[in-house]
């Protein structure tokens, strides 16, 4: 006989590709891009789980927040808040 103890998490969240989380230097946080209107927005987010090549952030009610279904940019050179995307 072998006593065991089974343990079991949950996180939810939005799944974002690894790739698209960029960290803030000066602050420590991280952000991803996503394109508003035409252009990048910078949306902080809060990484509270990562695997392999993806990772949770968490959902927020703040009204600049990264939500579900935002278009979020994964790869790109030289990427700004406010860039204009052609």
């Amino acid at each position: 006989r072998v006593n065991a103890e089974l343990v079991l998490s949950e996180h939810t969240g939005i799944r974002v590709p690894q790739s698209a989380v960029h960290k803030d230097e000066e602050t420590g946080g991280a952000y991803v891009y996503t394109v508003t209107g035409g252009q990048a927005e910078r949306k902080d987010v809060e990484v509270i789980y990562t695997y392999q090549e993806y990772c949770l952030v968490a959902a927020s009610t703040d009204t600049n927040a990264l939500r579900e279904g935002n278009e979020i940019i994964v790869s790109a050179w030289e990427l700004y808040d406010g860039m204009i995307l052609s």
